[in-house]
């Protein structure tokens, strides 16, 4: 499919200040020091405000999850963009959704609100409009009301909604990138520091680099829209992550062992699952299960009691799995492993017409927040199971 270009009117602002998310470990005031006064470009619709307006609305009236306040991000894309956000946030001791609708604006102040974005585990979504459901003047009844109509989230926005744990763009919603007005005007170096800063920055996101590439083959006065299709594809939308594939490894001292790595829909943690054979027992495998990185400000448990486990394949064809020890926290890699073993017969058994495999880490409800249940692909698997035997 040839990608979609909008011919869109230019500003220009300023790069300029440190995004503030602490795992990122950015070279950012040497990146200023040699990029001061660089500029990039943003769209700008005359139906924007001047400066990022911060409100709030409730798509539904109800208790329903999908009714939850969000806040509506709309408008340039300014400097002062993100402490206003910060104040905004002062005010709730709960995790709101930010809705999108800006042309872009300052590059710096996008990749700051992305990293207070991630910082405070905020979701992020783009849809073609935002309603509200609020109560008629007599209070007797409620009507629908359009918060925001044609939205759009261009240039700096789009960096912005990467810092989502969850991120949506629902049909017909509108994300647009671009490369910066700096990249043809000033040396190569300093294109180059920037390509590099916005890349860590992407990749600390969980965003697919090849997002950078489309917005460098765009002309900084146009605007390519990603696609439904490849925003999945990149992880931008991250809400049905591609199946990995299982992958042949080896463990320290050359032990062959069989390797998933598995994003979980909508959040950046992964499920890690190792396979290796028992020496004293061929017909025997263990499972190394490793999960995170977990919210640092949660209260993780420093154990969690297995109940029960299993792969399932098809529906009816599950296995159990028996846990060598509970789950433990491993705070120095920042997540929670468990160890199980399983005879491989019923492991092949269990799996063998599927293309998908269901993990069940067997936690109870209330530790669901930190379950690794997942679901995984098969693709790689019997080959690698094959090459460690």
């Amino acid at each position: 499919m040839p990608r979609q270009v909008l011919s869109l009117k230019v500003r220009t602002g300023e790069i300029k200040g440190p995004p503030v998310y602490a795992k990122l470990t950015f070279l950012w005031f040497a990146l200023v020091a040699s990029a001061s006064a660089q500029e990039v470009s943003s769209a700008t619709p005359d139906k924007y405000p001047a400066q990022m307006e911060f409100t709030t609305f409730s798509p539904c009236r109800g208790s329903a999850s999908f009714c939850g306040l969000r806040i509506l991000a709309r408008g340039e894309i300014d400097k002062g963009a993100p402490e206003r956000l910060k104040a905004l946030l002062a005010h709730y001791d709960y995790t709101l959704v930010i809705a999108f609708d800006s042309p872009g604006g300052s590059l710096s102040a996008g990749l700051e609100l992305g990293a207070l974005i991630r910082a405070r585990g905020m979701n992020t979504e783009v849809a073609p409009e935002y309603t509200a459901e609020v109560l008629t003047a007599d209070e007797q009844s409620s009507e629908i009301v359009v918060v925001a109509t044609n939205v759009g989230c261009f240039s700096a926005c789009a960096y912005a909604f990467m810092g989502g744990v969850s991120r949506t763009l629902e049909n017909g919603g509108r994300i647009g990138v671009h490369q910066f007005q700096g990249a043809q005007a000033d040396g190569e170096s300093v294109a180059q520091s920037i390509t590099a800063l916005i890349s860590q920055y992407m990749l600390a996101m969980g965003v697919d680099r090849d997002v950078l590439d489309v917005a460098g083959l765009t002309a900084a006065d146009e605007i390519t829209l990603v696609s439904n299709a490849d925003a999945v594809r990149y992880n931008l939308d991250n809400q049905s992550p591609a199946k990995s594939k299982w992958e042949l490894t080896a463990l320290e001292g050359g032990t062959r062992a069989v390797k998933v790595i598995q994003q979980h829909p909508g959040e950046d943690r992964t499920t890690t699952i190792i396979l290796v054979v028992n020496d004293e027992d061929a017909s025997q495998l263990y499972a190394i299960v490793g999960y995170g990185p977990i919210d640092q400000n949660s209260k993780a448990p420093s154990e969690m009691e297995v109940t029960t486990g299993g792969f399932c394949g098809e529906p009816g064809e599950c296995m159990q799995i028996r846990a060598a020890k509970n789950w433990e926290y491993d705070a120095k890699r920042d997540l929670y492993v468990g160890y199980f073993a399983f005879r491989l017969k019923d492991f092949l058994n269990a799996v063998r017409n599927s293309d998908t495999i269901r993990f069940d880490a067997g936690l109870p409800n209330a530790l669901s927040g930190y379950s690794p249940s997942v679901e995984l692909g098969t693709e790689g698997l019997k080959n690698a199971l094959i090459a460690i035997y």
